[in-house]
């Protein structure tokens, strides 16, 4: 039976979703596209306006689903992130951040990692 890595990964943001409203985070966008990249998640709590990028993998092998951002992708999403801070004037007065939340395992019983701050 073919996967739908479409469904996967659209059921793996709404894990991440649900984990960042459950720690406070209002969830303001989901899959914003950009000429750079596409933003999975854009959330804001009282300091930061975060731009999240979800990876899953069902397996952990070579650095799980935090291996998986590269230098490269990291450039796209502060491009993306920079374009889409500069259309929402609401927004200015609270600091970007880049996070990078995995989802490892079976969908049903994954396992979160919640990295803040990726850039740094």
């Amino acid at each position: 039976m073919p996967k739908n890595t479409t469904a996967i990964g659209a059921k793996a943001e709404d894990i991440a979703a649900k984990y960042l409203s459950e720690k406070g985070y209002h969830i303001i966008a989901r899959n914003h596209r950009t000429r750079f990249a596409e933003l999975d998640i854009i959330a804001i709590n009282k300091e930061f306006v975060v731009f999240v990028e979800v990876k899953y993998r069902k397996y952990a092998n070579f650095g799980g689903g935090a291996g998986a951002v590269t230098q490269d992708k990291l450039r796209r999403l502060r491009n993306a992130a920079t374009i889409w801070m500069g259309e929402q004037e609401q927004y200015t007065n609270l600091q970007p951040r880049i996070d990078v939340i995995t989802v490892e395992g079976e969908l049903g019983s994954a396992t979160l990692g919640h990295i803040e701050d990726i850039s740094t």
